[in-house]
C-alpha cells in the first residue's frame, strides 16, 4: 500500500502528515479485502484563498481510480469530506461488482 500526501503551496509538516495518515486509516479499513500491492492513496493538501483549505484525494483500487474534493476552513474537516466521498464511490462500485451476476441473469429472457 503507497501513501502519498504532498502539497502545491504549503509545507507540510509532521502533525499534518499524522492526520491525513489517521483519516486515510478510516479509507484503509474498508479496503481491507483488496491486497495491499493493488492500494494507492494520494492526497494533496493545498491552502486556499480566503484561509481556506483544498484536499484532493485520489486513491486506486485494483486498477479502478476514484477521487474526491473538498475545500474547508479547517484541514481535518476538508480531509473527512473527501475521503468520506472516495468511501462512497468504493462502496457503490464494490456493490455494483457483487450485484453484476444477479443483474446479469435478470436481463436474460427466457427462449422457452
Amino acid at each position: 500500500m503507497s501513501l502519498q500526501i504532498t502539497s502545491d503551496n504549503i509545507e507540510i509538516t509532521p502533525s499534518m502528515t499524522e492526520l491525513a495518515k489517521k483519516k486515510a486509516a478510516r479509507l484503509l479499513a474498508k479496503l481491507k479485502d483488496v491486497p495491499d500491492e493493488l492500494k494507492n492513496i494520494r492526497l494533496v493538501l493545498n491552502k486556499a484563498p480566503n484561509d481556506f483549505f483544498d484536499v484532493k484525494a485520489e486513491v486506486l483500487v485494483g486498477g479502478t481510480k476514484f477521487f474526491g474534493e473538498s475545500s474547508d476552513f479547517t484541514l481535518e474537516t476538508a480531509l473527512i469530506v473527501a475521503l468520506e466521498d472516495v468511501q462512497r464511490q468504493y462502496i457503490k462500485e464494490k456493490s455494483k461488482r457483487e450485484n453484476w451476476d444477479k443483474q446479469r441473469d435478470l436481463k436474460r429472457f427466457s427462449t422457452e
